[in-house]
């Protein structure tokens, strides 16, 4: 009893440690175990640069660079694009890297998905995931930066936006783009109802990466609507090789004697319109 008497801070602050010792190597182990199953994984990087599209077989091109570690086996790319799949082989570089290219199809523009494979006894097996693009607008030569529009209003059954919109177009490679034949076009229900010429964007020259376009004229535009019925501005033009390219500005939908936006998955990636 005297011993606990004389000694019994000391125990306690023992006790105390032995408790934080314990709690720190718990947590210490679970980080180290992360560690570990994140390792779990050969691939260290995978990085796509689009090329450009290749208009007989209407596909985006890519290069791919997949760097690895610890991999013996032979390596390969598996892409999926709706119901398509194809295969493309990776050509060892140096220090783990791997390159190779890919032909991603734009009939429909429906995303894709693309796999490391290995080639044993013969055969291909997936064996890691090395991306999901839902959305190929990204990858694409054109892309719209932004858009600008008027608020739409509606009063017995008309709906009507001032003629002032604009379209903001960069290329992939951001080298200074102009397009051909730049218009504005509005739409009820699918149906093109009206098309306005473009004109450059003064406000934008200079502007890195993109070129502004506006409406030649700036009338009103007036569509007759009922519920339900839906309205569409969209940016449309030619760029390289004739290859046609429509964005989606804004989506409206008549709603109750009122005018809602509406935004669809489908309105994120552009239309595109192959030449003959």
């Amino acid at each position: 009893m005297e011993f606990w008497k004389k000694n019994w801070m000391r125990i306690v602050t023992l006790a105390l440690c032995a408790v934080l010792l314990a709690a720190l190597a718990g947590n210490l182990g679970k980080r180290l175990l992360r560690t570990r199953e994140g390792a779990a994984s050969p691939v260290v990087d995978c990085v796509v640069e689009p090329v450009g599209v290749d208009l007989q077989t209407r596909s985006l091109l890519a290069d791919v660079t997949v760097t690895l570690k610890d991999w013996e086996e032979k390596p390969a790319l598996l892409l999926e694009a709706g119901e398509t799949s194809a295969e493309f082989p990776l050509t060892a570089a140096e220090n783990g890297v791997f390159i190779g290219s890919v032909a991603v199809p734009l009939e429909p523009l429906s995303g894709f998905q693309l796999y490391l494979t290995a080639e044993k006894y013969g055969q291909a097996l997936i064996r890691e995931r090395l991306g999901r693009w839902n959305h190929i607008s990204t990858l694409l030569p054109l892309r719209m930066t932004s858009s600008g529009y008027s608020d739409p209003q509606y009063q017995d059954g008309t709906f009507q936006m001032t003629g002032w919109a604009s379209a903001e177009i960069a290329s992939q490679d951001r080298d200074d783009i102009e397009v051909d034949a730049p218009e504005f076009r509005l739409y009820r229900n699918g149906e093109l109802l009206r098309t306005v010429p473009g004109e450059r964007d003064w406000n934008v020259i200079g502007k890195a990466e993109a070129d502004g376009y506006i409406p030649e004229e700036q009338e009103d535009w007036t569509v007759d609507c009922g519920k339900g019925d839906q309205v569409m501005l969209t940016f449309a033009c030619r760029g390289e090789n004739g290859l046609g390219w429509e964005f989606t500005i804004a989506h409206f939908q008549v709603k109750d004697g009122d005018v809602e936006t509406v935004r669809l998955d489908e309105d994120i990636d552009p239309i595109l319109t192959w030449p003959e």
